[in-house]
């Protein structure tokens, strides 16, 4: 083979590569929106049974509930840092693909130096969602009767 064939397939591949990750990246927002749907959808459940006065439910049954508020919160708070790990990967080679395909799509994506790679503004906010409700349903432990 060639070595401009052989250059040929070697971009080939990258340009394959490049679109997979690209479709990579989407599922990974894709699942993140997804699963602070379901975390928020779980709590909203466990807030509207809680706090509803009219279901008459033992305290024993209450304390449970609360509890698992607590535990979703957690489980949830921890799920979240498959999706953003896989995120970071696939940005991370899809800027070294680039170097060679002249793309500059992910590349200026630069960080900014204001924010650390863990404090981005939207990691942030979600991370205070879950933050928020796992000590909302710490309080409640504690002070619903």
């Amino acid at each position: 083979m060639s070595k401009d064939k052989d250059l040929e397939r070697k971009l080939q591949l990258k340009m394959e590569e490049y679109k997979e990750l690209g479709a990579n990246i989407r599922h990974c927002g894709t699942v993140h929106f997804a699963q602070v749907t379901v975390f928020v959808v779980i709590t909203a459940g466990l807030l509207a049974v809680v706090f509803n006065t009219g279901l008459n439910l033992s305290g024993a049954v209450i304390k449970l509930l609360e509890w698992a508020g607590f535990f979703v919160g957690i489980a949830f708070a921890l799920i979240l840092e498959s999706p953003i790990y896989l995120w970071d990967h696939y940005i991370n080679r899809a800027r070294e693909i680039e170097k060679d395909l002249g793309y500059k799509q992910y590349t200026d994506l630069v960080e900014k130096k204001t924010f650390k790679v863990w404090a981005r503004p939207g990691r942030l906010g979600v991370r205070f969602l879950y933050s928020g409700v796992i000590v909302f349903w710490i309080i409640t432990l504690f002070i619903h009767d």
